[in-house]
């Protein structure tokens, strides 16, 4: 059913109406299809992280967006609460020692612990693919990595735009996926 059928539809009562994801998520000839406004989509019966050896619950787990939303905001809650602690300045002195101060916290944390201060509170952490990919413990991924994660996380978009496996760009850049730890 196109778009001018629907509308048509529904103002002649005939209950043939019908949504727009689901006009947007169902092609012309009646197949689903992936959409920039469905999202990703991954294969029936699968689970996000079931392509990496991830279990679909609990330990090990990808974790969820509202976990990771709430990590980053406990970590910038703390930058902001440092920065009004160390520093007195204007406005704008003050915004860039909060975004500095977080981008040290958040590049040391993932550095030398494999998850932030933010990441320890809500119970998750970041994870190697490629050697701990099956294991609900973090650890250090490196500097180099660690501060190219830092740099795609402070930009934000590159947070944002996720595969299915709900991993952001900053995540297959630096081959790493942020997993449950509890």
């Amino acid at each position: 059913m196109t778009r001018t059928e629907g509308v048509r539809a529904r103002r002649r009562g005939t209950g043939a109406s019908t949504s727009l994801v689901g006009m947007v998520a169902e092609g012309e000839d009646g197949s689903r299809r992936s959409d920039w406004l469905t999202g990703p989509t991954l294969p029936e019966g699968s689970w996000p992280g079931a392509r990496l050896g991830l279990p679909p619950e609990g330990p090990g787990a990808v974790a969820s967006m509202l976990r990771r939303v709430g990590g980053i905001v406990i970590d910038w809650v703390l930058a902001i609460i440092i920065a009004n602690l160390i520093f007195d300045v204007d406005l704008l002195v003050m915004n860039i020692a909060i975004h500095s101060i977080f981008a040290v916290l958040y590049l040391l944390s993932v550095w030398l612990m494999g998850r932030t201060p933010g990441h320890l509170a809500v119970g998750i952490g970041v994870v190697d693919i490629e050697t701990r990919g099956t294991l609900a413990s973090t650890g250090p991924i490196g500097l180099l990595r660690g501060l190219l994660r830092t740099l795609l996380v402070c930009i934000v978009l590159p947070v944002v735009i996720t595969d299915p496996d709900g991993r952001g760009l900053h995540d297959q850049a630096t081959r790493t996926v942020v997993v449950r730890t509890r």
